[in-house]
């Protein structure tokens, strides 16, 4: 019983360390495709604590219209597909990629018809987990969000022209998770008391097994 209070009272004088976190943020910009923009974040300091975590966030948007015109003497069955791979590069990730898919078109396009497609306005994120060692000093994590758009389009016998604008952009949230250290801890006068009490009923315990 006397170890078990002494054990009670360690534990309470001891304050066990916090979990805490720190957010960055670079909002969504548009701009004409192929898009190459460039986010800055600060490292973690490592005298806040022991960084335990790195997330990142990717989230990218696409907005675009097309126009597919058949310039053949007969109607033409075309399929054209058209996607934005955005690719976030940098700091402790390698390459790390959102889809977005714009256009699925399957379908007859008449005599010198023209079909409009759009215009579509879509979004899509995908979370990625940071490598500790590169986020950790007083420097800078520095990361580049690229786009590539990807067409593909079967029949119409190369008679059918594509127009297409697109505007893409990316944004990203870095989130540090960390433990802070516990503070010195003072005891108080009562924890003094009970460990005291303890360590006192420990010693007599000790002497009557030294006595028999």
């Amino acid at each position: 019983m006397i170890k078990k209070a002494a054990v009670l009272a360690l534990s309470v004088m001891a304050m066990a360390s916090q979990a805490a976190t720190i957010t960055q943020s670079a909002p969504l910009v548009l701009a004409t495709t192929e898009i190459n923009q460039a986010f800055s974040f600060n490292q973690f300091d490592a005298g806040l604590g022991n960084l335990t975590g790195v997330a990142i966030t990717l989230t990218g948007r696409g907005i675009s219209s097309a126009s597919l015109l058949n310039t053949a003497a007969q109607a033409q069955d075309f399929t054209f597909k058209s996607d934005i791979r955005l690719r976030l590069q940098g700091t402790g990730i390698g390459n790390s990629d959102v889809n977005l898919n714009l256009f699925n078109f399957d379908s007859t396009i008449a005599q010198n018809g023209t079909v409009a497609l759009g215009p579509v306005d879509v979004t899509g994120s995908g979370n990625f987990v940071g490598a500790l060692g590169a986020f950790i000093g007083a420097g800078t994590a520095n990361f580049t969000c690229k786009s590539l758009v990807q067409n593909t389009q079967a029949g119409g016998g190369g008679n059918i022209t594509v127009s297409q604008e697109t505007q893409a952009g990316c944004a990203v949230d870095l989130v540090y998770t960390y433990e802070t250290p516990p503070p010195p801890s003072v005891p108080e006068p009562g924890s003094m008391a009970l460990v005291g009490l303890a360590l006192a009923g420990l010693g007599l315990t000790a002497r009557r097994r030294a006595a028999k």
